[in-house]
């Protein structure tokens, strides 16, 4: 029992940490794709890292599609 609860946690962890570092890295990559082509285009100034994060987290709240099902499974 006890080490089926510690082998879940260790899963948790990974998992956390995996989306945490793919959110950062993939938060940089279109930082440096924005910052290469909307400025020189459309006359923005560049943007940071953090107002990108924000941008990103936003986008994400309001875009995505989140589902609710009563049994516990999703579609």
């Amino acid at each position: 029992m006890l080490r089926c609860y510690y082998h879940n946690m260790n899963k948790l962890i990974y998992t956390l940490v995996g989306y945490t570092i793919g959110v950062f890295v993939a938060n940089g990559i279109i930082m440096w794709v924005y910052n290469s082509v909307v400025p020189d285009v459309f006359g923005f100034k560049p943007i940071g890292y953090w107002q990108l994060f924000g941008l990103y987290m936003i986008c994400s709240y309001l875009f995505k599609v989140h589902t609710v099902t009563l049994n516990g499974k999703k579609d």
